[in-house]
């Protein structure tokens, strides 16, 4: 079980809590490729094309990693 500030959280709440964090992290995985790349640094296009790098680069980063 996790401990949060001295107490235990019941089973189902942790679990909800390690479902959410699986499914958050690949995008979290992405937005740190991005940083690194710093693709984003001084972006020169529409909203619509930053939008699109976004989800390309999440893309990559779910192919490289299930690869």
């Amino acid at each position: 079980m996790h401990c949060v500030i001295g107490r235990h959280l019941p089973e189902k709440y942790a679990q909800f809590n390690r479902d959410h964090a699986r499914l958050r992290a690949p995008g979290e995985r992405a937005f740190a490729r991005l940083k690194q790349w710093r693709i984003l640094r001084k972006p020169r296009c529409s909203t619509n094309r930053i939008g699109r790098t976004v989800a390309a680069v999440h893309a990559i980063e779910i192919a490289w990693r299930s690869g």
